[in-house]
């Protein structure tokens, strides 16, 4: 998803992946997976197949951990942040992690799309023959939109 915010003295664009579910839907998804889980060692401890049990929680807790890292990886961002002097780059999650500060003078927008929509496109700040990729986590449609967006806001360059 591309945030475009527009202020007299800057531009911004926050970047955000598409979530498909929130953090309090997935927490429920793991209270229903875990009481499952339970469930099916208590069934097989009944039953005496006591082997199995070890088996119930790892499983549980290897799918409780593949949905916490999927969550953990669409909380990230990327927040651009464009003046008439800079161009300032921060990502991080829930506060910049890392900060890329530019001039604005030289800088170019790299962009190539391609025409299948197999591959997705291509997206970096490029300097002195030095780029900076952006929009990493954005899906084909929000990274075009992003192109149209900076090349509008950096004066239509490459």
């Amino acid at each position: 998803m591309v945030i475009h915010e527009q202020a007299p003295e800057f531009e911004r664009f926050v970047l955000l992946p598409n979530r498909s579910a929130s953090w309090a839907q997935i927490r429920g998804l793991i209270l229903i997976v875990l009481g499952f889980s339970l469930a099916m060692m208590l069934f097989f401890l009944w039953i005496g197949a006591w082997l199995v049990v070890p088996f119930c929680g790892a499983e549980a807790a290897l799918l409780i951990w593949a949905l916490w890292y999927a969550n953990q990886r669409t909380c990230w961002r990327e927040v651009i942040t464009l003046t008439p002097e800079r161009v300032d780059i921060a990502r991080g999650r829930r506060g910049p992690v890392e900060t890329i500060s530019l001039e604005r003078y030289g800088l170019h927008l790299h962009s190539h799309i391609p025409d299948n929509d197999f591959y997705l496109p291509h997206l970096a700040l490029r300097r002195h023959a030095r780029d900076w990729v952006i929009g990493e986590m954005l899906n084909r449609e929000d990274r075009i939109t992003l192109i149209r967006g900076l090349k509008r806001t950096l004066g239509g360059q490459r």
